[in-house]
């Protein structure tokens, strides 16, 4: 499946929100499929209602008010569906204006999901797609960096870690990271790649078979 969206201006606007929004609906729509429920009501972001107020308080962030807390996928109701999915945004810059150089645009745009850990284990496996993984492997492999989260999750991706351990008390059994694509096409990629497992499915087996890596905690 390939998404027509083209990258957006600096930081994601009310109207980009809602066109994400709309393509979230549109393929949540096109592939139903029940062992998967997407969250379809924006791109999730803040880590609680803090994080949101400390960023919808600064004049030039009014337009964050639709993006989403973690809280809020997490209390979306899965039904009979065993893997929750979602589109997930991390900041480049801090809310005061500091950016990262290394990144061309104010934010990333990736996926998690979460299923069951295997028959017997309580507990949850975390899965993240990020088409910058196989570009941050490569520089871990490079470095000599062990392949464990705190080195290989960026940021946002670390936090809700430590969101869905800390405050969702849950169990993550596993850690899984994949992901390919074009550096700054984050936005259609990652849309992209929740369509295609809507349509195809692919979390419900053996990850590591296309293409996953189980990092360390």
């Amino acid at each position: 499946m390939s998404v027509a969206l083209t990258q957006p201006a600096p930081l994601i606007s009310t109207s980009l929100q809602s066109l994400v929004q709309s393509w979230l609906a549109y393929i949540n729509q096109k592939y139903p499929n029940p062992t998967y429920k997407l969250f379809t009501e924006a791109t999730i972001y803040y880590r609680d209602q803090a994080h949101k107020d400390n960023w919808t308080s600064t004049p030039s962030c009014w337009d964050f008010w639709k993006i989403a807390k973690f809280g809020d996928w997490l209390k979306m109701k899965i039904g009979t569906a065993t893997i929750r999915m979602g589109l997930f945004m991390s900041m480049q810059e801090t809310w005061v204006g500091r950016q990262n150089p290394e990144h061309k645009y104010k934010y990333h745009i990736w996926c998690a999901a979460l299923r069951p850990a295997p028959a017997g284990i309580k507990g949850k496996e975390l899965i993240f797609w990020d088409n910058n993984w196989e570009r941050t492997r490569a520089r871990m492999m490079a470095e000599s960096k062990r392949m464990i989260a705190v080195f290989a999750l960026i940021g946002g991706q670390y936090k809700l870690y430590q969101h869905l351990k800390q405050k969702g008390k849950m169990n993550i059994y596993k850690i899984w990271i994949g992901g390919n694509g074009e550096h700054d096409l984050c936005l259609s990629k990652s849309v992209g790649w929740l369509g295609e497992i809507l349509e195809n499915g692919g979390l419900d087996g053996d990850l590591e078979s296309v293409g996953f890596y189980n990092i360390g905690k």
